[in-house]
C-alpha cells in the first residue's frame, strides 16, 4: 500500500495523493524519500476490545475511512485456552476525534450506506442484515468442540448418547472408519477408529471429561478439546441451551 512521505500515513492502492499534506504517496518509505514532519504525532489508543477479531473489524472501518490504524495486543495462556487479554487500537493522534466519532457512530449501527456504495435494494438489505448479525455476534465464546476416539460403533453410540441425555454435549456426530497412527508402549501402532465430535462449553467439560474416563475401554482414551472462536449466534445460542450449565 502507498505511504505518505510526510505525515506516513497509510492509504488503499486506489490512493495516489495526500490531501493533509498537499504531497504525491509512494510506494513505500524510505530514508531518501521520507520527509521529517515536524508536528511528531504519536499514534495514540483509541478504544480496548476483548478480542482482536472485533478489534480487526474496526480498524477495517477505520481503514476505509483513510484513518491510519494499527493494533497492539497481549495473549495469556492462563485456563483451559490462550486468549487474548488485551487489544488496543491505535490511531494517528492527529485522526483521533474522527476516528472516535467514526468508531462510536459504527458501534451504535448509525453508519448511513448510499444506495450508489450498496447497488441494488437487494445488496442493501442483504448488507443490513449481516451488519446486524456482527453487532449481535457475541464478544467472546466458551463453546468448544471436544474429540473422543473409541474401537467400536458400540462404544461410540453409549458415549454419544450418554453425553447428550446428560446434557453434557448438545450433539456428538460420530465418524467411521478413521485410521489411527500412534505410539504406545514404546511400539508405532496402526487401528481403526472412530471419532466422536462433540459440542459443549466450558463450563460441561470437565464433567463431560469424567464421564467419557468412566464409560471408555481405553486405559488414557483421547479427549481433546478445541475452542469454538465464532460461530452462527442462532446456532450458539441453541448450544448453550441444551446444555446442563
Amino acid at each position: 500500500m502507498p505511504f505518505c512521505p510526510k505525515c506516513l500515513s497509510e492509504y488503499k492502492t486506489t490512493i495516489t495523493y495526500c490531501k493533509d499534506c498537499d504531497l504525491d504517496l509512494v510506494e513505500e518509505l524510505t530514508d531518501e524519500n521520507r520527509i521529517h514532519d515536524i508536528s511528531q504525532a504519536e499514534m495514540v489508543e483509541l478504544r480496548t476490545f476483548p478480542n482482536a477479531a472485533e478489534a480487526e473489524m474496526i480498524r477495517g472501518v477505520l481503514e476505509q475511512n483513510d484513518i491510519r490504524s494499527l493494533l497492539q495486543g497481549e495473549t495469556s495462556s492462563a485456563g483451559l485456552f490462550p486468549a487474548a487479554t488485551s487489544v488496543s487500537l491505535l490511531v494517528d493522534e492527529r485522526d483521533l476525534e474522527p476516528a472516535r466519532e467514526l468508531v462510536q457512530a459504527y458501534l451504535e449501527a448509525e453508519v448511513v450506506v448510499e444506495d450508489s456504495e450498496i447497488g441494488q435494494p437487494e445488496e442493501k438489505e442483504k448488507y443490513e442484515i449481516e451488519r446486524l448479525e456482527l453487532a449481535e455476534r457475541p464478544k467472546q465464546t466458551t463453546a468448544m468442540v471436544v474429540l473422543i476416539t473409541v474401537d467400536k460403533k458400540e462404544l461410540a453410540d453409549k458415549l454419544a448418547e450418554t453425553l447428550v441425555t446428560e446434557n453434557l454435549a448438545a450433539c456428538v456426530n460420530i465418524l467411521p472408519q478413521i485410521e489411527s497412527i500412534y505410539r504406545w508402549e514404546g511400539k508405532v501402532c496402526r487401528e481403526s477408529e472412530l471419532l466422536l465430535i462433540a459440542k459443549t462449553d466450558m463450563a460441561c467439560y470437565l464433567r463431560l471429561e469424567a464421564r467419557v474416563k468412566e464409560l471408555h475401554t481405553y486405559t488414557t482414551p483421547e479427549v481433546i478439546a478445541l475452542p469454538i472462536t465464532q460461530g452462527s449466534v442462532s446456532y450458539l445460542s441453541w448450544l448453550r441451551n441444551s446444555l446442563n450449565l
